[in-house]
């Protein structure tokens, strides 16, 4: 398959995500004691600066009989800068970890069912209530691809001011420097042109 008939598929997977999101940002209003269409309205034109990925992990061999360390990492601890992050996950290939009680989780793919981490944005903005969560792929000796779709709010939209927040959150921070780095004087930019910003800072030259 290709062309056109390629093009439609994944416009129509895109917008699908697209959806998702605004349904999961509904729950979280209501979870909030908000009407449903609060958070949503940060994101209205967010699908114009949202992104679709299709994330390739490919398996460590088994050289002379040993076996891989299962602790290979194929995407390093981090938070999610934007608003949501939608997963639809290899069914039977377990590779995303969270960290929740000083310990690494495995995620298992549910059929049917999409991964779903809250962003850094949405941290921020309802003062921790939500909280990013800290997560990673590990590698093993199976291929895995999942797709991945990244929900940002609005390109306009103002990062919010850390007031009362006790985490890190890697929005704030120059990634490219170190994972763990200082804080970004970010507060009041608009988010689409700061994300942009923050992808640059990570691209790899592949020339």
């Amino acid at each position: 398959m290709g062309g056109e008939d390629w093009r439609r598929d994944m416009n129509e997977l895109f917008a699908r995500f697209v959806g998702a999101s605004r349904g999961v940002t509904a729950c979280l209003s209501m979870a909030l004691g908000l009407d449903e269409e609060e958070l949503w309205q940060h994101c209205t034109q967010g699908d114009t600066i949202s992104l679709m990925r299709l994330f390739r992990y490919f398996p460590y061999e088994v050289a002379d009989g040993v076996q891989p360390d299962s602790g290979r990492i194929g995407s390093s601890p981090h938070t999610d800068w934007g608003w949501l992050t939608l997963i639809m996950q290899q069914p039977d290939v377990v590779g995303l970890h969270v960290h929740h009680d000083d310990q690494w989780w495995e995620v298992p793919p549910v059929e049917g069912a999409l991964a779903t981490n809250i962003g850094d944005y949405v941290s921020i903005l309802t003062q921790g209530a939500m909280v990013s969560p800290l997560h990673r792929v590990a590698t093993g000796t199976r291929e895995r691809t999942s797709w991945v779709f990244f929900s940002y709010p609005d390109f306009d939209a103002k990062l919010p001011v850390i007031d009362n927040c006790k985490e890190r959150y890697s929005l704030f921070q120059d990634q490219h420097r170190d994972h763990s780095g200082e804080s970004d004087d970010a507060a009041g930019l608009p988010f689409g042109e700061f994300i942009r910003s923050k992808w640059m800072s990570v691209s790899r030259d592949v020339s």
